[in-house]
């Protein structure tokens, strides 16, 4: 293939093989290595029937190696540069995967006893200076490692005119049983190879598999015997396939796609009745689905239920035909595969779709499974499978309740009912055993939970001394916790803190009985290093009064690198899980920490600290750039200030000002500087938005300012950004403060505050605005539409991690007597102390549903 553009591949070649003087070198050329066969000029037949499965190029159970381009997953994914042009309503599910790299290769795994691959033979292509481009087909295999033979049309001389369906390689004797398939380009770069899709047979009708042997997983479609029959563009016909079943009984429990004990990638689109997506071509009727609402996605991306129970089934919508304006008909071939516990759970095809909508289609189930906290993931294949997530029903056992609120149960396909059952009752409430004390010595060092290496994704509550939740459920004695701060979140998020050393203990606090008579439960999840450890249950009935310095977590014997633990709060089902995270211990040998300093190992103290030096922030990945993005500089009209700022600029500077900057470092020569309370806003359309500035170093006559905002997008809090808690050692240009991509395409406002710290001896907040970076792709004025309903809530940026709305540590203060820009007010500190963000779950005295796990104080996984 030859392309001008080469943003579309997935691996970059060194060899410029495509481009199309090295194709009218080779056009003339002939190979002669394999065999040739003679050209095709009509597709091939596709085998159809229960025991054949359709297995995409986009799937998963594909792999590409080398020098790939992958076509026609959306409308401005097809190369309109390339020399080769295909027709996307003749290729199986509009895609293709194409490489005309010699040695690039794809792989296809799969279960069966034969196998039949599917390319397109590409046509002579008359070039604009005359003459033709010819591409050969020049390819060979092998199964299972061994080689399988080769191919080649017309000993190089390609196909007259594109042919679609071509049947490239078939094999059907293999012993029944796992496979891999492997297609190499050959040639010296005019073997184009265009791969299409394969047919997988197998002796089974098509239904999803378990390795377990206690328990069995189902989701079987039928269809008329098998048969040879020509079908060069589409699938086999859709299948008939019923709903159901749904288990009822008190043990049972639905899981709405909206519950919080789901999660999805950020791509999948999130709908209800009152938010039906016009410009989809799947619609299905809300009336049909379980609370009106669903969660879909057309790629490849997965979805994740975290329950307690000992069965599970999910279910969604398989789509029908959908006619087309262009007379063609949309098939949607569903082709998901699932995990269980982390383990493979089997898989789902149905070849040729659905015949029409089913409803309350059971994709998995699993029975038989050990009472206690699992999780389950369903990763949709893409090409043409698309994923919709109804609900699920988890059998939590005889001897649970189901929680309390209201229960959704469905009574047929079209109406749903509510019923609120009676409080449940759990095991009485205890004390835990004690947790050894944190270690400490020299080589120890102390994390507090407000410290810039935990970083916080979810909606936690950053609580303090100075700063109480009045309103919480919970409350905790500060006297009781180190630095007199502590973060909680109630319902589902993670807590990542980066660390160099070779031990860390992660500590917090098991709230009592609420003062209403609620309980919360504790369950969390710990993975080192992106490997999953040993997760922490608490006790079955709670604590009956607060615990504080819980040791949740202990990892030792790590290699003194840099490492990564992440903490996530556990909710399943009906099971309310409260984190209260208050400190972290590491051995860290005297080795430096990653981002800002750490505060000593010492004591617990309501005193703030002092002395915390200043440093340099992680450094912030460069401002996106391309045709959709657009640049707002903080002198455009569209930013709207409130209180008390500078405007800044080369050509108006402010001399008397404490901090200076370099303008030639600067966009556009200009900034707005802060260090008081207020904000900026701006509204803009599009679906992204990054926010940039500076953090001011040491200033002209000594001290430091700190950095400490808050960020709202659409009116709803989004979380925090802090600077290193003793300043920044140097001017840092282009810090990214905050990032927000993937919203719904359309309007939207993006606001920033500084925060003062009314804590004494705090550094002052000062705000540095730069410029914003804008995703305007789709948008035209403020108030246009978009095609694509997920929505990626923003998140401050402490460099590219995750989102940080945390406070930091009070810093020390700044020397006396520096001056200020003329245009700011003086005042160092607001009086108004800052509230974090709070969880609104944690407001509540919800009794927790009984965990089936035995309770537990301590979790001491042995890691290396």
């Amino acid at each position: 293939m030859v392309s001008r553009d080469r943003s579309t591949w997935i691996h970059t070649s060194p060899r410029d093989t495509m481009r199309v003087g090295t194709l009218l070198l080779l056009q003339f050329a002939a190979w002669s290595r394999a065999a040739p066969i003679t050209a095709p000029t009509e597709p091939s037949t596709v085998p159809s029937g229960a025991q054949y499965t359709i297995v995409d190029d986009y799937s998963t159970q594909w792999a590409l190696a080398g020098g790939w381009g992958t076509f026609g997953r959306s409308a401005d994914n097809y190369c309109d540069s390339c020399l080769v042009q295909l027709d996307h309503s003749k290729v199986q599910g509009g895609t293709w995967s194409e490489t005309s790299e010699a040695g690039a290769s794809a792989t296809l795994s799969f279960d069966g006893v034969g196998v039949n691959v599917y390319v397109v033979c590409p046509g002579r292509i008359p070039l604009p200076g005359g003459g033709e481009a010819i591409f050969s087909g020049e390819f060979s295999f092998k199964v299972d490692g061994t080689d399988a033979g080769s191919w080649s049309v017309d000993g190089g001389q390609g196909c007259t005119d594109y042919v679609y369906n071509t049947l490239a390689f078939s094999k059907n004797d293999l012993a029944d049983g796992s496979h891999t398939f492997t297609i190499t380009n050959g040639g010296s770069g005019a073997s184009d190879l265009l791969l299409d899709f394969a047919v997988v047979e197998s002796h089974q009708e098509v239904t999803t598999t378990s390795t377990s042997t206690t328990s069995t997983t189902t989701a079987t479609t039928t269809s008329d015997p098998p048969s040879e029959s020509e079908t060069p563009v589409t699938p086999p016909p859709g299948q008939s396939i019923p709903s159901g079943p749904v288990p009822s009984g008190a043990s049972f429990v639905h899981i709405d796609d909206q519950d919080a004990a789901w999660s999805y990638d950020a791509s999948f689109g999130s709908f209800t009745k009152g938010n039906i997506c016009e410009s989809c071509l799947v619609k299905p009727d809300p009336d049909q689905l379980e609370d009106g609402s669903w969660h879909e996605y057309g790629d490849v991306g997965t979805a994740t239920l975290r329950f307690t129970g000992q069965a599970v089934s999910i279910y969604g919508v398989c789509p029908g035909p959908i006619s087309l304006p262009d007379d063609n008909t949309a098939i949607f071939s569903p082709n998901f595969t699932f995990t269980l516990d982390g383990a493979a759970a089997g898989s789902l095809s149905i070849a040729g779709g659905c015949d029409k909508y089913v409803y309350s289609h059971r994709i998995f189930h699993r029975e038989g499974l050990d009472l206690g906290d699992h999780t389950f993931t369903v990763t949709n294949g893409g090409g043409s499978s698309d994923l919709i997530v109804d609900f699920a029903v988890v059998d939590v056992g005889t001897t649970t309740t189901p929680p309390t609120g209201p229960v959704i149960t469905t009574t047929s396909t079209s109406s749903i009912t509510t019923a609120t059952p009676d409080p449940p009752t759990l095991p009485p409430a205890g004390v835990p055993p004690a947790s050894p004390k944190p270690p400490t010595g020299s080589a120890y060092i102390r994390l507090e939970d407000t410290s810039a290496q935990a970083v916080y994704n979810g909606p936690w509550g950053v609580i303090s001394k100075e700063n109480p939740c009045a309103a919480c459920e919970t409350q905790f004695d500060f006297t009781q916790l180190s630095g007199s701060t502590y973060h909680e979140l109630t319902g589902q998020g993670s807590a990542t803190v980066a660390f160099v050393g070779t031990e860390i203990y992660v500590y917090g606090a098991c709230p009592g009985t609420l003062p209403s008579g609620g309980q919360y439960l504790q369950s969390f999840a710990f993975e080192i290093d992106g490997k999953a450890a040993t997760p922490f249950k608490g006790l079955d009935g709670g604590c009956s009064k607060n615990v504080y310095s819980q040791l949740f977590f202990k990892a030792t014997g790590l290699s003194g690198a840099k490492h990564t633990l992440v903490v996530s709060n556990i909710q399943g089902g009906a099971l309310t899980s409260d984190l209260v995270i208050d400190f972290f211990v590491i051995k860290s040998n005297g080795t430096t920490q990653p981002g800002a300093p750490s505060t000593p190992n010492d004591p617990p103290t309501s005193d703030p600290p002092t002395g915390t030096p200043p440093s340099l922030p992680p450094s912030s990945p460069a401002p996106p750039t391309g045709e959709n993005f657009v640049v707002v500089d903080d002198m455009s009209t569209a930013v709207k200030y409130d209180g008390s700022w500078g405007a800044i600029s080369q050509s108006a500077p402010c001399k008397e000002c404490a901090t200076s900057f370099d303008f030639g470092k600067l966009s556009a020569g200009t900034y707005h500087e802060l260090s008081s309370t207020g904000s900026a806003t701006l509204t803009f359309s599009g679906k992204g938005v990054w926010v940039y500035g500076v953090c001011p170093g040491t200033l002209k006559q000594g001290g430091q300012f700190g950095v400490r905002l808050a960020f709202s997008l659409d009116g709803k809090a989004s979380g925090n950004y802090n600077g290193p808690a003793g300043g920044c050692s140097q001017n840092v240009y282009k810090q990214l403060l905050f990032s927000a991509s993937n919203l719904k395409t359309g309007t939207h406002t993006v606001t920033i505050s500084n925060l003062q710290s009314s804590v004494e001896g705090a550094l002052a907040s000062d705000l540095v605005l730069d410029f914003f970076v804008i995703d305007s792709a789709g948008t035209t004025q403020p108030g246009s539409g978009g095609d694509q309903p997920a929505v990626a809530a923003g998140r401050p940026a402490w460099t590219s991690g995750p989102p940080a709305p945390s406070a930091w540590p009070a810093s020390p203060a700044a020397p006396a007597g520096r001056t200020l820009c003329a245009s700011m007010t003086p005042p160092l500190r607001s009086p108004t102390a800052v509230r974090g963000v709070r969880s609104p779950r944690a407001h509540r005295a919800l009794p927790a549903r009984l965990s089936s796990s035995s309770g537990s104080s301590t979790v001491e996984p042995t890691t290396s």
